[in-house]
């Protein structure tokens, strides 16, 4: 899986943006490591987006560090971008 980063300081304010990339995946769970932030927010602050297309989040759950896509939803080699977003004050 590809992580990537960002943090944006602005004057008493941080941004941080984390992106990871799942590609041609089989399962419809999704393990995002550690240094995504995906524990440390609030799940309205994650979007998961399959082949390109944003989901609703009737069609994926959270659990901890872990995005479970609906079985209903989840298609064989599909690829996924779980995006993690949170502002604090700094």
């Amino acid at each position: 899986n590809h992580v990537s980063e960002h943090i944006i300081k602005l004057s008493n304010v941080n941004i941080y943006q984390s992106r990871t990339e799942f590609l041609n995946y089989q399962t419809n769970v999704l393990v995002l490591p550690g240094n995504s932030g995906i524990t440390a927010v609030n799940p309205n602050n994650v979007k998961v987006y399959q082949n390109g297309q944003l989901l609703l989040y009737s069609q994926y759950s959270i659990s901890g560090a872990t995005v479970t896509i609906s079985v209903d939803s989840h298609f064989n080699d599909s690829n996924y971008v779980v995006e993690v977003n949170s502002v604090t004050k700094g």
